[in-house]
């Protein structure tokens, strides 16, 4: 899976790209866009799940040293602080 993440009207975009050769999900055939709900820090949440397999965990951007990112996690548990 292929991703791109661009900002667009004040807010974050992800778009899931199916990679040539590679084993996905049945109903993953064609790219995915979803807008992505911020929940804190460098963690989001995407409004459409067939970005995360119909799962309803969130998404979460790794800051390098120099506060670049430096991967995506898609696959997060996305919790509330309690």
């Amino acid at each position: 899976m292929g991703y791109d993440v661009p900002h667009e009207d004040g807010g974050l975009l992800l778009t899931a790209t199916p990679q040539a050769g590679a084993e996905e999900p049945d109903d993953v055939g064609e790219s995915v866009t979803s807008r992505l709900v911020p929940l804190g820090a460098h963690r989001f949440r995407p409004e459409d799940p067939r970005i995360a397999s119909h799962h309803q965990w969130g998404v979460v951007f790794v800051p390098g040293p120099d506060d670049t990112i430096v991967r995506m996690l898609n696959g997060a548990f996305p919790a509330g602080r309690v």
